[in-house]
């Protein structure tokens, strides 16, 4: 081959000599119709690579400025439950390894936040109980003194001693004494750990007894009483007479959330070793901001009330191995969960 210039232009030529004839054949082109199309190729090939390079640049840099993100968000997170807030803002989690970090650290958030309140709960049972201790001996016997002093200045008036004038501060008087002697004997009962006689029994038998009670009030508020006893395998493992108290207390709330008439719902289910009951009604139902505080002791939205009833009710529940809970669900009226593991101990 011969390289050679015509007019700038790189050529090459090939040439063949033929020995029969006294000829020799050349063959020549320019150098660019042959190298045009590679360079277009080459360069067509680079932008393509440098466009490829740059979109997994920028795509990088978005998924590590998400996760980096996510990270210190996580991170702040953390600073927040450690300062003693459970309710940390914590990053959406994916399905990549932050993702799956975030969903486990807020679960573990539920859990530490579900252990604190049961140990604030504890807390508050031990204060309870120094409080209820000095409070029987503080309270309950002047209390005794002043009801039988009321009663009998009651007695003097229904016999003319004293001027019908005294009814009404008389009758609040009772009232209120009586009113304060249930709340003492509510905070000795909530505190005071008397063992408990579980025994083999009929879950859906208790229940029966427990709406047969509150049957009259229901009728006399215009509650229909709705019942659906169809866990079939309904032994369990419990105290009767704290267990159907505990419903009594359920249900009894249930009926006074609706002064005006609806349904009371009563169902029982066995599934997976355990039976639920579910205690609903048609009332207003609780308002998020107070479901957490509702198992509180003295806490109540009733007039009246004592603020005792869900927590005595919560207590004899899981002394017999069971749990008590709100239920999530939404729409109108609240329904109380209540879960026993069935047949009792191996």
């Amino acid at each position: 081959t011969v390289r050679y210039l015509v007019a700038d232009t790189a050529r090459i030529a090939a040439y063949h000599s033929i020995q029969a004839l006294p000829w020799t054949v050349v063959v020549s082109g320019a150098v660019n119709e042959f190298s045009a199309p590679f360079l277009r190729l080459g360069q067509r090939t680079l932008l393509l690579f440098l466009a490829v390079a740059g979109l997994v640049t920028l795509v990088f840099s978005q998924l590590l400025r998400r996760t980096t993100r996510s990270l210190e968000e996580l991170t702040v997170a953390t600073a927040v439950v450690g300062e003693g807030n459970f309710a940390p803002e914590l990053p959406p989690a994916g399905r990549d390894e932050v993702g799956r970090l975030t969903a486990s650290f807020g679960t573990m958030v539920d859990k530490v936040r579900e252990t604190v309140a049961e140990i604030q709960a504890s807390r508050q049972m031990a204060v309870l109980g120094e409080f209820a201790a000095h409070l029987s001996h503080e309270v309950r016997n002047p209390l005794t003194s002043i009801k039988l002093n009321l009663q009998k200045l009651e007695r003097d008036r229904r016999e003319g001693r004293l001027p019908d004038s005294a009814a009404i501060p008389l009758g609040i008087a009772l009232r209120e004494s009586a009113r304060l002697d249930e709340v003492v004997r509510g905070v000795l009962d909530l505190t005071r750990s008397a063992p408990t006689r579980r025994e083999l029994g009929s879950l859906n038998a208790v229940i029966a007894e427990a709406i047969e009670v509150v049957t009259p009030q229901a009728e006399a508020s215009g509650v229909r009483i709705e019942r659906h006893l169809d866990a079939m395998a309904d032994r369990v493992m419990l105290d009767h007479s704290a267990v159907k108290g505990a419903i009594l207390n359920v249900c009894l709330n249930a009926i006074m959330a609706m002064p005006s008439g609806g349904t009371l719902t009563v169902r029982t289910t066995s599934a997976g070793g355990a039976i639920t009951v579910a205690i609903g009604d048609t009332g207003p139902g609780v308002p998020e901001e107070l479901r957490d505080r509702i198992f509180q002791p003295f806490f109540t939205r009733r007039d009246g009330g004592t603020g005792l009833g869900l927590p005595l009710a919560k207590r004899a529940v899981e002394e017999s191995g069971g749990t008590l809970s709100l239920s999530p669900r939404p729409g109108p009226g609240a329904e109380f969960i209540l879960t026993f593991p069935a047949g009792g101990p191996a």
